[in-house]
């Protein structure tokens, strides 16, 4: 064996070597890529349960609490929004909004005795409630899934097979972006 074909042999498990890290790397940015899509899609489904219950609950209030219409039609409209966003960021945005919106609901309702009386409303809070946990962990879900896909794009030599992949960074959703925008108030 002469040295051309060591050459030959070395630059070979060089390429073998190469092309099995680009296949590794590329399944651990899809797998992390369809963990933060899943992620998404499970709070999806929970802020769908949401826009719902929120609309049955802003009936119920309406009945009682007509004085208070502008909280209520705001509800509405950023429940609209929300449902409609465009980008991951608008969406979280107007997400963060309708969470306190929603609470606002509830309170207005505390202060009318008829509306806390009203057959639906208690299970109707119990079921925001209850919806409000379970978004809360699937934001939860999702960050972390975020944020391993976010680490992986940032960090060598990932990164360098981050862009020739196309991998895109996805935004955080974070909770208190509304209240640090706009000092806390609806």
């Amino acid at each position: 064996m002469d040295i051309f074909d060591i050459v030959i042999i070395i630059i070979g498990i060089l390429l073998v070597t190469l092309i099995i890290f680009t296949i590794i790397m590329y399944n651990s940015f899809l797998k992390a890529t369809i963990k933060v899509k899943t992620a998404l899609s499970t709070m999806d489904i929970f802020l769908s349960q949401r826009y719902d219950l929120i609309s049955n609950l802003v009936c119920v209030v309406q009945l009682y609490a007509k004085h208070e219409k502008k909280v209520l039609s705001d509800t509405i409209e950023v429940r609209n929004r929300a449902e409609n966003s465009q980008s991951l960021k608008e969406k979280f945005a107007n997400e963060n909004i309708l969470t306190s919106n929603s609470n606002a609901i509830i309170l207005i309702a505390e202060k009318y005795p008829e509306v806390k009386a009203h057959e639906h409303f208690e299970e109707l809070q119990k079921a925001v409630i209850s919806i409000e946990k379970d978004i809360e962990n699937s934001r939860y879900y999702y960050n972390g899934a975020v944020k391993q896909l976010n680490i992986k794009c940032r960090t060598f030599p990932q990164s360098i097979f981050a862009k020739l992949f196309r991998i895109k960074e996805y935004d955080f959703f974070n909770k208190d972006e509304v209240n640090r925008s706009n000092g806390g108030e609806i």
